[in-house]
């Protein structure tokens, strides 16, 4: 049963403002405060936009001199006046920082154009038909160009003059010296954590159109699924979701002494307003929870998360900071808000633990590399346990600085770019939160409060192993009974190695890989592409995810003012980093050989890697309109994907600003549209296989969940096909993780969609999927 309340002359439609309540009531004072800044998303709390955002006024003159300008009002115009320059102007200003980036305050216009329309319809209710969609999007260019003018954002270009240029936005420089200057935290109440247990989800089995969304406590935010179109809800999805919003979180008080340390990001919050977004509004979020702890006893500074469902399943937090889906600083700084105490076996989990966490990092008695067995992580520990726990102790000491950060610049070189200790794949404060929870646990306490990961191995090949019951796919990805010495990241790169070595496929960098083979051969290179491999990505999408095209950086090598010459570097978490080429033109055409390569090395490993994907492909060939299919999880997913229009006329796919903004550079932006009447056959197959073994590790993920919360268990730390909990629970963890498995395998999803479609599966082995009940590697 959900935890908050309604307080007299209330309803869960109509939220009146709150009376006085006494002093002590935590409880409610955090409740209330809650719905005060939800309020302030649905325009009911004008007093609070003024209050915490410091450039309401500059935008709203703007709005106010463009609309007077105007003889004829246009619709956004319109619109615009109708819900209020101030609510528009902060829902522009928290759209463009929801899309900012750990690289830098910068980001895509057209994602910032995506974030405000969806947040138009969110929280104003603009439900649109189809084409009325390019009228707001319009809308949300014009209120960008606002922004613009009002000097809180600039806009630039980058690539080259043709269409696959980008109009760029980044937060202005006058922006980053207000914010510093007042010490400002532009805080957007979807983007926090919850002061209150989230409203939880409930489904109707008899008639599911009346389930009823759960998450933030404001009816209007409230959401199960991102797309209903392409997602049907069910029990275990909603199960999964309301458990894990009961998880109750903290800051980690060790790893906060660290990050807010001179050497680190420092104490000082004004400062904070120069990093980027993600970062200052982690830091700000926590400062906030650690604050409340100090000003009132009472108060344990806890929080929770609203959780909610993507289309092909997958369950993530609504909120991206001090979430267990964050980056290492988000993953760093929080714990369990209870300590279990710990056995040997959970003992055991936390040596496990550490020493994953720790693999690789040179300084240590012995490095521990590549695979390693449970008994020899335990070796690795018990060898390493006092400096590991001096790591705990004393984490800023000099001694134990380089163990952490482990890739530390000298001080000399603090301003070259990539000194920062944050990073989406990095684990400086995961490893000071480790080694601190281990010296408790071990040495003074008795209790562990982190969440203990394990990890499938190469998931996507888990499932599909099972769906194609292949044997020596299974024993590659660890399904079997034992420890085998086969691994499948390490044989699919020696695959890869074989192929350039001799010019297989005939690519530009054939030579630079063949004498460069111990790099790009690496166990540790290999993972990322191997890994999403496992999902059936095509080449294209390889190469973007080994290019890191997300974070990816545009420089004009002619300089400012000189005619165009545009190349593209590797983003922040590009593996390509570490990689030194000549001419910085070539790491695109690097990372598309790799892809092939790797794409081709993948294929050849095991026979059936690639057969799911086939199978799925010809089904989906086989009919015009989205196939759909169902898991044991109860979940249907479609997969939709509406045909994409050409631009035969160079126009139909560009929004053009209003001529009233003083400046007119970069008016027109163009964005790809859609028939939503018509499906796209190509995208369709090429989608196809990722989306369904994704909507597999989502249904897995949710009766793991459920089951895990049937043995007693109530803390969750889920990351897709990452699973944690308590050091103590990690075995009832492990059995629900198998069980589960074994049970969505048993209702064989690949043969039912193959039947419907009259799809025959060829090829298929004869691994008996229960013996997944012992596997000892299965996660780890």
């Amino acid at each position: 049963m959900n935890r908050f309340f309604l307080l007299k002359g209330e309803t869960k439609d109509n939220v009146a403002p709150p009376p006085n309540l006494t002093v002590g009531d935590v409880s409610a004072r955090r409740e209330l405060e809650q719905r005060r800044n939800e309020r302030r998303l649905i325009g009911e709390e004008d007093a609070l936009i003024l209050e915490e955002n410091p450039f309401i006024n500059q935008v709203v003159e703007v709005f106010r001199t463009a609309s007077a300008k105007m003889k004829r009002k246009s619709d956004w115009v319109k619109k615009i006046r109708s819900i209020g320059f101030k609510r528009i102007a902060d829902l522009g200003i928290l759209a463009v920082l929801s899309k900012m980036t750990e690289k830098a305050n910068e980001t895509k216009c057209s994602s910032v154009i995506i974030a405000i329309t969806s947040r138009l319809k969110r929280q104003y209710e603009l439900i649109i038909s189809g084409i009325e969609i390019r009228k707001l999007k319009i809308m949300a260019w014009n209120i960008i160009h606002a922004l613009r003018e009002a000097q809180v954002v600039e806009l630039y270009r980058v690539g080259h003059t043709s269409e696959d240029s980008h109009i760029m936005l980044r937060l202005s420089a006058k922006t980053v010296e207000v914010l510093k200057e007042k010490g400002y935290s532009l805080r957007d109440p979807i983007m926090r954590p919850m002061l209150c247990r989230p409203v939880e989800h409930e489904y109707n089995p008899v008639e599911p159109e009346l389930s009823r969304p759960g998450g933030m406590l404001t009816p209007k935010l409230r959401r199960t699924v991102k797309d209903r179109r392409r997602l049907g809800s069910s029990e275990h999805l909603v199960g999964a979701l309301n458990n894990l919003q009961n998880t109750k979180w903290v800051i980690n008080h060790k790893v906060w002494e660290v990050v807010t340390s001179d050497i680190v990001f420092g104490d000082d919050s004004t400062a904070w307003s120069e990093l980027p977004a993600p970062i200052s509004q982690t830091l700000y979020s926590a400062k906030e929870l650690v604050n409340r702890r100090k000003d009132d006893p009472d108060d344990n500074g806890h929080f929770y998360h609203a959780w909610v469902a993507g289309p092909r399943g997958r369950l993530y937090t609504l909120c991206p900071w001090l979430s267990p889906q964050g980056g290492d600083l988000s993953r760093g700084l929080i714990c369990f808000d209870e300590p279990m105490k710990v056995n040997k076996k959970a003992k055991g989990w936390i040596k496990c633990h550490v020493a994953d966490l720790f693999k690789g990092v040179e300084g240590f008695a012995s490095t521990l590399r590549g695979n390693p067995r449970f008994s020899e992580m335990h070796a690795w520990f018990d060898e390493n346990r006092e400096r590991i726990f001096d790591v705990g102790r004393n984490p800023l000491h000099k001694r134990n600085i380089p163990l952490w950060w482990n890739d530390k610049e000298e001080e000399s070189d603090k301003e070259e770019e990539g000194n920062h200790p944050y990073g989406v794949r990095k684990k400086y404060f995961q490893r000071i939160a480790a080694a601190y929870d281990a010296w408790m646990a071990f040495e003074k306490t008795g209790k562990s409060s982190i969440a203990i990961q394990q990890d499938g191995t190469c998931n996507g090949q888990q499932h599909c192993a099972a769906l194609m019951r292949d044997s020596d796919l299974a024993e590659y990805v660890d399904l079997v009974e034992n420890y085998t010495k086969k691994d499948f990241y390490g044989a699919v790169a020696e695959n890869a190695a074989k192929l350039w070595d001799c010019g297989e496929l005939k690519r530009k960098f054939d030579t630079y890989l063949s004498a460069n083979t111990a790099i790009f051969s690496k166990r540790s290179f290999a993972k990322i592409p191997v890994m999403v491999l496992g999902y059936g990505i095509s080449k294209g999408g390889l190469r973007k995810e080994i290019f890191d095209a997300k974070g990816e950086r545009w420089e004009n090598l002619a300089g400012e003012g000189e005619e165009d010459d545009w190349i593209i570097h590797p983003g922040e978490d590009s593996i390509l980093n570490d990689i030194k080429l000549e001419n910085p033109q070539d790491y695109n055409t690097l990372a598309w050989d790799l892809a092939n390569y790797y794409h081709r090395a993948f294929a050849i490993t095991v026979e059936n890697a690639g057969e799911v994907r086939k199978i799925l492909q010809q089904c989906t060939s086989s009919t015009k309109i989205p196939i759909e299919w169902s898991t044991a999880a109860g979940i249907t997913v479609s997969n939709r994907y509406n045909l994409k229009l050409k631009s035969s006329d160079g126009k139909s796919h560009q929004y053009r600003a209003s001529s009233v903004w003083k400046d007119k550079s970069h008016s027109t932006i163009r964005m790809a549209r859609y028939d939503e009447n018509k499906f796209g056959g190509a995208k369709m197959r090429r989608s196809i296989a990722p989306n369904f073994v994704h909507s597999l590790d989502a249904s897995h993920m949710m009766m793991a969940i459920n089951s895990m919360a049937e043995k007693g268990i109530t803390y969750f730390h889920m990351v897709h096909d990452s699973f944690a909990t308590h050091a103590a629970n990690i075995e009832l963890m492990r059995d629900a993780v198998r069980s589960t498995f074994v049970e969505l395998h048993r209702d064989d999803p690949l043969a039912r969609i193959a039947k419907s479609y009259d799809i025959e599966i060829s090829g298929r082995g004869d691994f008996d999927i229960e013996r997944v009940l012992n596997s000892k590697y299965m996660i780890h």
